[in-house]
């Protein structure tokens, strides 16, 4: 019996604090944002990127993340579009 055991900090769509809030606020709920295609791509990609990465210029720990999200970019930017549609939502 969920419905008795009510948490107000849980978490989720069927929270029935989530629809008090909204008839209280008249704020519409925020839908999860959906990732984008490249970065669901790149991680299956993950070792050949960071391969391609540590071949840069100026790698360093600071500059790992930015660089690995451009190639990851690059890379997903030449795949062919129906490669891409797959990845799409």
């Amino acid at each position: 019996m969920q419905s008795q055991n009510i948490d107000p900090r849980q978490m989720g769509e069927h929270n029935p604090y989530r629809a008090l809030l909204f008839k209280l606020t008249r704020k519409g709920y925020k839908l999860p944002r959906l990732k984008a295609p490249s970065n669901l791509w790149h991680v299956g990609e993950r070792d050949e990127i960071s391969k391609l990465a540590k071949l840069v210029p100026g790698f360093n720990k600071s500059t790992a993340a930015t660089i690995r999200d451009r190639i990851a970019k690059e890379l997903y930017g030449a795949l062919p579009s129906e490669e891409k549609q797959e990845w799409c939502h």
